[in-house]
This record gives C-alpha cells, sequence and structure tokens, in this order.
C-alpha cells in the first residue's frame, strides 16, 4: 500500500512539474513574441502587410514616405500618425509638416502626448537644418501652463529651488536638446553657453562642451 502511495505521489508531481513547465514556455512565448515582432517592424525589408491592427500602424508610422501615406494613419490607440509627421519633417527638412500635428482630429481624445510631439518635431527639423535660431523659441507652453499650476499645490512639500529646477528644466526640454545637437554636430563650442546647467539633464553646458566629437 505505501508503495502504492509513494507512487502516486510521484507521479502527480511528475505531472505538476510537466503542466507549470508548459504553462511557464507558453507564457514566456506570449510575452517574447510582441516584441520580436516589433524589433522587426524597423527591419528594412519588412513588409506591413505582415503585421495585423496596432503593430501594422506602428509599422506604417516607421515605414510610409510620403506626407499622403502619413495622413491615411490613425492617432489613436497611439498617436501613429502624428509620429509619422514627425518622422518625415526632419528628413524632409520641412517646418510646416510639424504644423500637421497640431490639428485636432476627432480620433485624438485622449492624445496628451499631441504638444510634446509637436514640439519635438520643431526640435527635430531645427537640427536638422542646424538652425540654431528656431531651436532657441522652441517652449512646450502647454506642459509649462500645466507645471505651473501643480507647483502651487506643491510650494508647501518642495522646496523654491528645486521648484525653480523642474520649471527651468521643463521650459528648455526641448530647446536644451536641440541646441546640445546642433552644437556638438557644427562642433560649435560657442553654442553650448546658451545651455542651462542643472541637475538631473543631460543637456547641460559642460556635458556639450566635453561633447567626444570635440
Amino acid at each position: 500500500m505505501s508503495t502504492n502511495k509513494g507512487f502516486s505521489s510521484l507521479a502527480l508531481v511528475i505531472f505538476a512539474v510537466i503542466i507549470l513547465g508548459g504553462g511557464y514556455w507558453v507564457w514566456q512565448n506570449q510575452a517574447v513574441a510582441p516584441v520580436t515582432k516589433m524589433a522587426n517592424i524597423f527591419d528594412k525589408d519588412v513588409d506591413c502587410d505582415n503585421f495585423l491592427g496596432r503593430e501594422k500602424e506602428r509599422c506604417l508610422s516607421v515605414k510610409s514616405q510620403d506626407l499622403v501615406s502619413c495622413a491615411k494613419l490613425p492617432n489613436s490607440p497611439e498617436a501613429s500618425r502624428d509620429n509619422c509627421y514627425k518622422r518625415l519633417a526632419p528628413k524632409l527638412k520641412d517646418y510646416s509638416i510639424c504644423e500637421k500635428i497640431k490639428v485636432v482630429g476627432s480620433d485624438d481624445v485622449g492624445n496628451y502626448a499631441k504638444p510634446h510631439n509637436y514640439y519635438s518635431c520643431l526640435s527635430d527639423v531645427s537640427i536638422a537644418l542646424d538652425d540654431i535660431n528656431t531651436c532657441r523659441s522652441i517652449e512646450n507652453k502647454e506642459h509649462l501652463q500645466e507645471l505651473a499650476k501643480e507647483q502651487e499645490g506643491q510650494r508647501k512639500f518642495i522646496d523654491e529651488k528645486t521648484l525653480q529646477e523642474i520649471f527651468v528644466n521643463a521650459r528648455d526640454e526641448h530647446r536644451s536638446w536641440c541646441t546640445f545637437y546642433i552644437a556638438t554636430g557644427t562642433k560649435n563650442k560657442a553654442l553650448c553657453k546658451l545651455l542651462p546647467e542643472v541637475s538631473n539633464n543631460f543637456f547641460t553646458q559642460s556635458n556639450c562642451t566635453n561633447y567626444p566629437n570635440y
């Protein structure tokens, strides 16, 4: 009797290991599959028709070569159309393409990234053109307005110096990165002096001045 019980217990253990192991293998493959597919989107010869739904939209956003194709993409649930414009604008060195991002469509409900994508687009075009004047004028006004409201409620918990540093980082978010890349790309160290010297920010005056390209 004891031998049978021991055999039954062992069989149950083996069965449980097989089930759990199989379940883990399925879970791992399901988790990895989308990442593998996403990586394929950026392959040079990939055909977007090999994807479905959201992944196809992402693929078309990356692969579209003209504004007509970009315009056909939806902005919901992801900003595929805006991202397509943002990619093409610096490639064509055309600020007017960025203005298309500002247009709010019926599928832009909940598209909180729209202001960020617009100012990022301007920054990328200014880098493509080495246009430091436009670069230095870029400011995410929508974000600054939201931040100013948030800071009013934070003054009880955060010191004024920290609040001001947060504001400077937010104000210079886009202009700092385009200034940095224009300065390092043109090897013009004088432009580095336009950058702020604040903590928690890579695009600082010192990092620009000491950039490896010089």
